[in-house]
């Protein structure tokens, strides 16, 4: 991979929070509480969540569907990278340079990261065909 930015961050959902297992990088916040988002015609929570601060931060990459699929390597600045996600269905969401979320209970939650020192990031989502998800990724100017 080179100098290709994919800091691998592990995350586990319990609940509505999703926790960082990466040296200190990362953070949580909880941001569900049962019936206060919009839920998106698939039964999913509508990315970008309302009301949560990184959702006014400039899009950087997201995208929705099921199973596995490579939305892209984008270019980030110094700073955090924010990242919303929800997924609903069997097994966990994997994002490869980011993190895996489970179980796909349906509920969503926010996290970051520090941007790698690349300034470059590889957003590859990994989950079962029958997984459906969203994703939203920012990051503040």
């Amino acid at each position: 991979m080179g100098r290709r930015a994919t800091a691998l961050l592990a995350l586990l959902v319990a609940g509505t929070t999703l926790t960082a297992c990466s040296a200190g990088t990362g953070s949580s916040v909880p941001t569900e509480r049962p019936g206060t988002t919009a839920r998106h015609r698939t039964g999913l929570t509508a990315l970008p969540l309302p009301g949560a601060r990184s959702s006014g931060y400039p899009r950087l990459v997201s995208g929705r569907g099921h199973g596995d699929r490579l939305l892209g390597t984008v270019h980030v600045g110094s700073g955090r990278i924010y990242v919303q996600t929800v997924c609903a269905g069997p097994g966990a969401l994997t994002l490869v340079g980011l993190f895996a979320q489970g179980p796909c209970n349906g509920r969503a939650g926010v996290t970051s990261f520090a941007a790698p020192a690349s300034g470059r990031l590889t957003i590859d989502v990994t989950a079962s065909p029958r997984t459906g998800w969203a994703v939203f990724v920012s990051q503040p100017s």
